[in-house]
């Protein structure tokens, strides 16, 4: 039988399923940087189990969430995950390459894109190194996400620091207000990941935010930290926490 863990303190439980990795706090991250001022239409793209749609709609339960992923196990997962927590209404998927959908009514696009610098070293297993390093390029990728944005529509994507450079290259022309939010394990370390936002057909400045940094000099979460991951709060894009990351 399956076992079950939490995020957020418990405000959604996942299933542990065989075979399927337990999420990275990467997901929590993305759900967190997610601008919803009211209902609206959310893609999650390579969703995987869940976890990003999920924790979204703990703190936003007015959006409409679609998951999208090649990996049927993993859909059917987060198909179950959603039940378990009651958002069966408000959340669907669809088992698709990101290309092949159709659909370019939505506010939103979340995606942690599975691109690890090509350098990388290759996954034995099939399945991992897909989603370790897509099935298309990155460019590829964030214009499909662009793509089923409607008009002045939303991406919010978090990377691995290291593609970070690409990444934007990819964005210039299409999107524009674009805002990136660096991710330091340790305030005195390089940037992990970078989570980035931006506009599809804004030609707004882009802007450098102030980073968030997760662990203090003891190991335990930072206060900005602890309120993303643990009490479910939101990332401030506007203004930032100038001791501890940009949360509010």
């Amino acid at each position: 039988m399956s076992g079950r863990f939490g995020l957020l303190q418990g405000r959604v439980t996942m299933i542990d399923q065989a075979g399927l990795a337990r999420p990275a706090i990467d997901g929590v991250l993305l759900a967190a940087a997610a601008p919803v001022p009211g209902p609206q239409r959310v893609l999650d793209a390579g969703s995987g189990t869940g976890v990003v749609g999920l924790c979204l709609l703990a703190r936003a339960p007015d959006v409409q969430v679609t998951a999208l992923d090649v990996n049927g196990t993993a859909l059917a997962a987060a198909s179950a995950n959603a039940a378990l927590n009651g958002r069966q209404n408000s959340f669907r998927t669809i088992e698709a390459d990101l290309a092949g959908l159709r659909d370019g009514g939505f506010d939103l696009v979340l995606s942690n894109p599975p691109f690890h610098h090509p350098a990388s070293s290759r996954a034995a297993e099939p399945a991992r190194d897909l989603a370790h390093f897509g099935g298309m390029s990155l460019a590829d990728w964030l214009g499909h996400c662009l793509r089923l944005c409607r008009s002045r529509g939303e991406i919010v994507v978090i990377l691995r620091a290291d593609r970070l450079a690409p990444t934007l290259g990819s964005l210039i022309g299409k999107a524009g207000a674009i805002r990136i939010l660096p991710v330091h394990p340790y305030a005195d370390r390089p940037a992990s990941r970078a989570l980035i936002r931006a506009r599809k057909g804004d030609r707004s400045p882009d802007m450098l935010l102030p980073g968030l940094v997760l662990h203090g000099q003891d190991g335990g979460w930072t206060q900005a930290a602890r309120h993303i991951l643990e009490d479910g709060g939101a990332i401030d894009w506007a203004a930032g926490d100038r001791e501890g990351g940009s949360a509010r």
